[in-house]
């Protein structure tokens, strides 16, 4: 006998639709595939502070207003810091006015902080944008040509003239976004060891005297969670010699002199940035401070498991002489000028080093001079690496005054 399911009721075909509804509804592995996708995030809101705030801490006095064109321009001295900002990540944006306008961020004080400035007489030239971090107040671009790059700039109508520039920080990185371009302009790797810090900006006074600016705005992304492991530093370049000791100040001593061995005192050991770069002026403030080139050496050691040769690819600025266990091998200058491709870190300098067997010092004197037609030159630095056989060096700049090898 055949028995036939009494089809479901009403009510109950009711019930399985909307547990079906129901459980297609509930986020699982599948959820979102074939819809449509889900907004991008939102930016943050900007805020935007006048420099008639209080919430700023000038350094060369109050700004003070002027009338350009249908706008307020705001001429700012020195270095202008928000007082109750701790910024990380996130964006900064800034009107300004020709001349050299700078943003600050990641601000210990107003002395240590990194920057990035246009330089709008330089409108479309290779170094018309730059990224430097500063310590101790110098201003060490010459060191940096990785944080240079092409910009064109509105100058038309002088003074009237106005550019935007944009500046987006995560981690370790800056973007850098030239008058409402989709593309970043200059993408630089940070260099200052500060992870945070206050915003601002800062009038150089120089060329054009006092920088003016204008609607000023930020906004400032979450950081990482309590006990999230911070960001992964740059990975080492090979070869980069990266551990050295730096001597105090050596007044008195000869550039192209091994320091004499009472100044054996008081070193300490640094750490070079991923490259190999060393910024001597992260350390000694003097060349600053009392505006005369102080020498200072920096020793590394190298081992070896047997005698050989290696080549070394040696960068610096301004001057600088390189001793190989007590033997000079090398002396150079890169003076400052004024022609249109400015000298940047020389890096086209390859020394050959006998080394042998164990270890071996590698030892370098350097100095950088301090004012020239005027203005700061720069640059007071070095970098060593070691190449690898076969290499080929390639270089901009830097022209030895000695032969390499000399004695």
């Amino acid at each position: 006998m055949v028995r036939f399911r009494r089809p479901p009721s009403p009510a109950a075909r009711l019930t399985v639709h909307l547990a079906v509804a129901t459980a297609l509804a509930a986020p699982g592995p599948l959820a979102g595939q074939g819809s449509r996708p889900a907004p991008p995030p939102t930016e943050p809101a900007m805020t935007e502070v006048g420099f008639d705030s209080d919430r700023w801490a000038f350094s060369g006095g109050p700004a003070t207003p002027t009338v350009v064109g249908r706008d307020t321009a705001w001429a700012v001295s020195g270095v202008a810091l928000l007082r109750d900002v701790a910024f990380e990540n996130g964006v900064i944006e800034l009107d300004a006015y020709r001349g050299f306008p700078a943003l600050v961020f990641h601000a210990e004080s107003p002395d240590e902080y990194e920057t990035v400035y246009l330089r709008v007489p330089m409108s479309g030239r290779p170094d018309a944008l730059q990224y430097s971090p500063v310590h101790r107040r110098f201003l060490a671009w010459r060191l940096y040509p990785d944080g240079q790059a092409a910009a064109t700039f509105d100058t038309t109508g002088g003074m009237f003239a106005r550019n935007r520039f944009r500046v987006v920080v995560e981690g370790r990185e800056a973007r850098v976004y030239v008058n409402g371009a989709a593309a970043p302009s200059l993408v630089a790797t940070l260099r200052h060891p500060a992870r945070g810090g206050a915003i601002g900006v800062w009038g150089m006074a120089i060329a054009e005297g006092m920088q003016r600016f204008a609607r000023f705005r930020y906004a400032a992304r979450p950081g990482p969670a309590a006990g999230a492991a911070p960001p992964a530093p740059a990975a080492v370049v090979p070869g980069a010699v990266t551990r050295w000791e730096l001597s105090p100040l050596l007044p008195g001593v000869a550039i192209d002199a091994y320091p004499p061995a009472d100044s054996a005192r008081q070193w300490r050991p640094i750490t070079a940035d991923f490259d190999g770069l060393v910024n001597v002026s992260r350390y000694s403030g003097a060349l600053v401070a009392e505006g005369r080139a102080v020498p200072v050496a920096a020793r590394a050691v190298l081992t070896r498991g047997r005698a050989g040769r290696s080549r070394l690819a040696f960068a610096y600025c301004d001057r600088a002489a390189l001793f190989l266990n007590g033997r000079r091998v090398f002396v150079g200058t890169l003076p400052l000028s004024l022609a249109d491709d400015n000298p940047r870190i020389a890096a086209r300098d390859t020394i050959q080093l006998d080394l042998r067997a164990g270890t071996n010092e590698l030892l370098v004197v350097t100095t950088g001079q301090t004012y020239t037609f005027g203005e700061p030159n720069g640059g007071w630095g070095f970098a060593a690496r070691l190449l690898p056989e076969g290499a080929v060096r390639t270089s901009r700049v830097g022209r030895p005054a000695v032969p390499t090898g000399a004695r």
